[in-house]
C-alpha cells in the first residue's frame, strides 16, 4: 500500500509528510538535479509537480528509505496524482467495502461516512450515484424503507447527471418498490410508469427490468382494488414466459391466485394454489407455504371448514419452520383461531404464545397488533386477570410505536369497568396522559 494512500492530499503535500516522515531536508530530496528552491515551490502548490521532477524525488526517497531500512512504497505517478483522482480511487475503494459489509450494518455505515465525508468536498457524481444506490439497497433489506427512498433519490439525482438512462429507469423502479411497501400504491405506480417510459423513450430493451415494472403495477394494482389493471400486468407478464424462471412464475401465479381470492371467485383462486403446490419444488418452498397458507384461509373464512383450514395450515407451518419464515406468526396466530373454533383452548393458547414470540422474534408489529387482540379476548374470556395485567404492560411498551395498541387498551379498560374500577380508570388515565 503507497504511503498515505487513504488520505486526500496536494502532490507538495505528499512530498512534505513523506519527507518528515523520512526526517529529510528539501535539500536532500533533489538528487542534485533540481534546486530545493524548487522543491519549496512544489509543496507550497506554486510550482505544478512534472513527471521528470517526480522521478527525481521519488528516487532520492526511495533510497534514502532502502539505506535506512524504513518502510516506504511510493511511485512517480503516486505522487503526480491530482486530489480529484485520489478521491475517486478512495471512493471505487469504498464501494468494494461497501458491498462487502451488507451484512455488517456497523461497518456499513462507518464506510458511508467516510464516503459522504469525500463528498463534502468533490462532486463525484458517478461515485456518489453508486453509493447512494447500494446504501438504499443496504437500508431497503434492513426494511428502512424511508430511509431506503430517501438515497435512492439521491442515487437518481446522480444519475440523472450523469444521463446514464438504464440507471435511471432502475432506480425509479426501486422508489417505486418502496412507496408500494409504504403502501403508496398510486404513487408506486408512478415511479414504475416512468421507469418505463425511460426504457421506451431510450429504446432500451431490457426484459428483467420490464417484467420487474409489470410486476410491482400489478402488485399495487391488486392493493388498490384495480383488479382488471392487475390481471392486465400479469397475462403482459406471461406472455414473456420465455425469460422467466419457475420462481418468477410461480410469484405471477401466486398474485393471480390472490386477485381472485380478494374478488371472491373462490374456486378458481384454489384451482391456482393447488397448481402452484404442485409445480413447486425445494427452490419454492416459500411459495409452496403461501399457498398452503391462501388455501387455508379459504377453508378457514369461506367455507368454514376448520380441519381442512388446519389441515393446510399445519402443512404451511412445517414448511415455513424449515426455511424461518417471516409470516409465521400468522400461520401460528390462525391455528389459534382453528382451535378456538373448535373449543380446543389450550392449543389455541398454545399457538397463540407461538405467534406471539414468533411476531417479537420477527419484529412483524403489523402482525403482532392482531396477535395481541387475541390473547387479550382470551384472557378476558378466560377471566385470567394476572396474565392480563401483565400483558396490559407489555403492550405499554409498545404503544408509541403502535397507535392500534391505544385500541386494545381501552378494550382492556372497558372490561375491568365492573369488576375493578380502579384498574378502569388507572388504565383510561394513562391513556389520557
Amino acid at each position: 500500500m503507497y504511503f498515505l494512500e487513504d488520505t486526500i492530499l496536494s502532490p507538495g503535500e505528499k512530498i512534505r509528510r513523506i519527507r518528515g516522515y523520512l526526517g529529510l531536508k528539501q535539500s536532500e530530496i533533489t538528487g542534485g538535479k533540481v534546486t530545493r528552491n524548487l522543491i519549496s515551490y512544489i509543496e507550497n502548490g506554486k510550482t505544478k509537480l512534472v513527471k521528470d521532477t517526480a522521478e527525481i524525488i521519488v528516487s532520492s526517497m526511495m533510497g534514502y528509505a532502502e539505506q535506512n531500512g524504513i518502510p516506504l512504497e511510493i511511485t512517480a505517478e503516486y505522487l503526480m496524482r491530482s486530489e480529484r483522482n485520489q478521491a475517486n480511487q478512495l471512493l471505487r475503494q469504498y464501494l468494494v467495502e461497501l458491498k462487502n459489509s451488507l451484512d455488517d450494518d456497523k461497518s456499513f455505515n462507518i464506510i458511508l461516512q467516510k464516503a459522504e465525508q469525500i463528498f463534502r468536498y468533490w462532486d463525484i457524481k458517478d461515485k456518489k450515484a453508486e453509493i447512494y444506490e447500494i446504501t438504499g439497497d443496504h437500508l431497503y433489506g434492513e426494511e428502512q424503507f424511508i430511509k431506503s427512498n430517501i438515497y435512492y433519490i439521491k442515487a437518481l439525482e446522480n444519475y440523472i447527471k450523469e444521463t446514464n438512462d438504464f440507471k435511471i429507469a432502475e432506480v425509479y423502479l426501486k422508489v417505486g418498490r418502496n412507496k408500494i411497501v409504504l403502501k403508496d400504491y398510486q404513487e408506486g405506480i408512478y415511479y414504475n410508469i416512468h421507469a418505463k417510459l425511460i426504457l421506451d423513450e431510450n429504446n432500451i430493451k431490457d426484459i428483467n427490468l420490464h417484467n420487474r415494472i409489470l410486476y410491482n403495477n400489478a402488485l399495487a394494482y391488486k392493493n388498490l382494488d384495480q383488479y382488471v389493471e392487475c390481471l392486465e400486468s400479469l397475462e403482459n407478464l406471461e406472455a414473456t414466459s420465455e425469460y422467466l424462471n419457475k420462481s418468477q412464475h410461480l410469484d405471477i401465479l401466486l398474485l393471480k391466485g390472490n386477485v381472485y381470492f380478494r374478488k371472491k371467485e373462490y374456486k378458481m383462486a384454489e384451482k391456482i394454489y393447488e397448481q402452484i403446490i404442485d409445480m413447486s419444488e425445494e427452490e419454492q418452498l416459500d411459495l409452496k407455504a403461501s399457498a398452503y397458507f391462501n388455501m387455508g384461509e379459504i377453508y378457514l373464512k369461506k367455507y368454514n371448514k376448520i380441519e381442512n383450514a388446519m389441515e393446510y395450515f399445519h402443512k404451511c407451518m412445517h414448511i415455513e419452520l424449515i426455511i424461518e419464515n417471516y409470516n409465521l406468526v400468522d400461520t401460528y396466530l390462525n391455528l389459534g383461531r382453528c382451535y378456538r373454533a373448535m373449543g380446543d383452548y389450550e392449543n389455541e393458547a398454545l399457538f397463540l404464545n407461538k405467534s406471539l414470540e414468533a411476531g417479537k422474534q420477527w419484529k412483524n408489529h403489523i402482525s403482532l397488533v392482531e396477535v395481541y387482540k387475541e390473547i387479550l379476548q382470551f384472557y378476558i374470556r378466560n377471566d385470567k386477570e394476572e396474565e392480563l395485567d401483565n400483558l396490559v404492560e407489555e403492550i405499554k411498551g409498545l404503544i408509541d410505536k403502535k397507535e392500534e395498541m391505544r385500541d386494545l387498551l381501552i378494550r382492556v379498560s372497558y372490561y375491568y369497568c365492573d369488576k375493578k374500577n380502579g384498574k378502569s380508570k388507572a388504565l383510561l388515565r394513562y391513556l389520557l396522559d
